[in-house]
């Protein structure tokens, strides 16, 4: 009985993304880099839809992140990101992929 609850305990404390995402990007961090790249219009699609956390991204598609917002979201420091054709903010580190924020995950 005890090794269920354990079980069903560590089930619901970890957290769970759709992307399945290494860069673990909260709720409201999402929010103020969607905001952030809305305001200075920064949304203009360099790469297909369809990539996954771990597949590559040429450099010539990558942007740098303002230090503004790195400021304001620390764990974007040394990453880059592209847009894809859905709209959905793809953070890179190293040319690899390393968090997807699309419409489904980011509150607006």
């Amino acid at each position: 009985m005890i090794a269920r609850l354990d079980n069903r305990l560590s089930a619901t404390t970890q957290p769970t993304s759709p992307q399945n995402n290494v860069l673990q990007i909260t709720a409201v961090e999402a929010k103020s880099i969607r905001e952030f790249l809305m305001k200075i219009d920064a949304f203009k699609p360099m790469v297909e839809a369809g990539h996954k956390v771990g597949d590559t991204i040429p450099e010539d598609r990558l942007l740098d992140f303002s230090a503004v917002l790195t400021q304001g979201v620390p764990k974007l420091k040394n990453t880059n990101y592209t847009i894809d054709q859905n709209g959905s903010i793809i953070i890179v580190s190293e040319n690899r992929i390393v968090a997807i924020l699309d419409f489904m995950n980011v509150a607006r």
